[in-house]
């Protein structure tokens, strides 16, 4: 055996290399997209319970209108708090 097949072969080994960065370039990358995904599930989720929040202190308006003025600020509060909890919040 020559001394030039116990060398092991550099190409290989840099093909090799470059295969598993791709690997792993391709699952961070799928990884960043179902993060993403996830987050803007999220998001979406968030904005239709602030919706649900803010509609339901306007279609309250009539009511808050007899509130006395040192109180509004807390008969808000419940509100949004009471739309809140109309939502299963647990998976967020």
């Amino acid at each position: 055996m020559s001394k030039k097949d116990d060398t092991p072969n550099i190409k290989n080994i840099d093909d090799g290399i470059l295969e598993s960065l791709n690997g792993f370039k391709k699952q961070h990358a799928n990884n960043s997209l179902m993060q993403l995904t996830y987050i803007e599930g999220l998001i979406s989720k968030l904005n239709i319970i602030r919706e649900n929040m803010l509609n339901m202190v306007t279609q309250s308006e009539s009511l808050l209108e007899k509130c006395h003025p040192s109180y509004l600020a807390s008969a808000k509060n419940l509100l949004y708090y009471m739309a809140l909890r109309s939502h299963d919040i647990q998976s967020l």
